[in-house]
């Protein structure tokens, strides 16, 4: 599996998450409201190692940071969003732990941790959702996924 790989399948599994409306595999240059809410996977950190001689397969753990984008701030009352935020990572964490096997066995998904809400609290001023300028309600997943590659 190649990192390409990974995030369009990543993508696939957030299509079928109820609710979600764009999970796109390019990114975007903006956020339309229309597109809410809407996924975005960028791969972070990972650790490699070569399984075979010469390296011809290798086992990589990467770390890949789901961004998902509720509403933009200041669009609704305080209490909706939240509301629908908690059911939205309720339905994110279960698509993952259910569906921990991605590719074959060869990408699979080992680990997650997420920001909690930025809709309020703590969050608002540390882990804001900002694209393209713009601030969003929402909550981040930092997925660690095993891959392995010939």
């Amino acid at each position: 599996m190649s990192i390409a790989n990974t995030i369009t399948q990543l993508q696939m599994l957030h299509r079928t998450i109820t609710g979600i409306v764009t999970a796109p595999d390019a990114y975007p240059g903006s956020i339309n409201t229309a597109d809410l809410p809407l996924v975005i996977v960028w791969p972070k950190r990972a650790i490699s190692r070569p399984l075979t001689a010469r390296a011809l397969t290798v086992r990589s753990e990467r770390i890949y940071s789901v961004r998902v984008f509720m509403e933009a701030i200041g669009q609704d009352n305080y209490d909706t969003p939240v509301q629908n935020g908690i059911v939205m990572l309720n339905r994110f964490l279960t698509a993952y732990f259910q569906n921990t096997t991605l590719a074959d066995g060869y990408t699979q998904i080992v680990q997650v941790e997420d920001s909690g809400l930025t809709a309020g609290g703590d969050l608002v001023a540390t882990a804001s959702l900002v694209y393209a300028g713009n601030f969003y309600k929402g909550f981040v997943c930092d997925i660690t996924v095993i891959e392995v590659c010939d």
